[in-house]
């Protein structure tokens, strides 16, 4: 599996701020808009671009607000196709059995600091751990949640998954990207032995439990784009979740996904969460 890698190429003298003020009354996680507290919150435009072509950019406006023991973001980009199957299996006549089909799911990700000193580029280097939240299409969509998970970056072997890559400088970088405790908001099927249909998802949607459980999320697609509503408790008590509080600041980034797993997303510059 290819490193989804969240490189920041534009320099910038500081990072953009997302302010998450108060309001009276929490939207609903529904993938509309229309909610009075989406009204209040002020939208911020940002320019993502792909690492692999920065001359390929789309916008993305985001807007946060926060009740009294939860925070908000609205994501709104465009996207031409609606891609909700993620390597499904398909019937093959010819072989009699099933193969897996090249497909990837629509994917739009948070990442918020954790531990050590957060920097959006995954391999620069820098030992830290990430709070990350992964909306999919097909995997976590249908159950009105993200997956909840936490990226690890050290100079060291991490053992167990953890992959090993080479950094900016040259130099190797271990990361790691556990899902939280609990049950995943996404399971995983076996291939069928015998026909069932002539296409079966490989991965279905379920509702999570524990830690996982944390990131209620729900994306609509119409009118060629995406809106994407996520919400979590300002402070979750787990140590694998970043806690928030009213009137500090957090590093954070954001990647939308276009039919595409990991190696060709679309990336923005380093972000600053303001909770008010």
């Amino acid at each position: 599996m290819t490193l989804l890698i969240l490189s920041v190429l534009l320099a910038q003298d500081k990072p953009i701020e997302l302010v998450a003020k108060a309001v009276e009354k929490a939207p609903a996680i529904d993938g509309d808009a229309g909610d009075a507290a989406w009204q209040s919150a002020p939208e911020t435009k940002l320019t993502l671009w792909k690492p692999n072509d920065p001359d390929d950019k789309r916008e993305l406006r985001v807007r946060v607000c926060r009740t009294a023991d939860e925070i908000f973001f609205l994501l709104s980009w465009k996207d031409d196709t609606k891609d909700v199957r993620h390597m499904p299996f398909v019937w093959s006549k010819d072989k009699g059995g099933y193969e897996e089909l090249d497909l990837a799911e629509d994917v739009a990700s948070l990442a918020f600091e954790l531990e050590g000193e957060f920097d959006p580029d995954m391999l620069a280097g820098k030992e830290s751990r990430w709070d990350v939240w992964h909306w999919k299409a097909a995997r976590t969509n249908p159950a009105g949640f993200a997956m909840d998970k936490s990226h690890q970056y050290s100079r060291s072997n991490l053992g167990g998954k953890s992959k090993k890559w080479i950094g900016h400088d040259g130099k190797p970088v271990w990361i790691a990207r556990p899902e939280d405790s609990g049950t995943s908001a996404t399971k995983r099927v076996d291939k069928p032995d015998k026909h069932d249909g002539d296409e079966i998802a490989q991965f279905i949607a379920q509702t999570p439990e524990g830690s996982a459980a944390d990131v209620r999320a729900k994306g609509v697609w119409k009118d060629k784009a995406w809106t994407l509503e996520l919400a979590r408790k300002l402070k979750t008590g787990q140590k694998d979740d970043a806690a928030f509080e009213i009137g500090k600041a957090y590093g954070m980034s954001v990647a939308v996904f276009d039919h595409e797993e990991h190696s060709d997303h679309s990336v923005g510059a380093a972000l600053k969460l303001v909770v008010k």
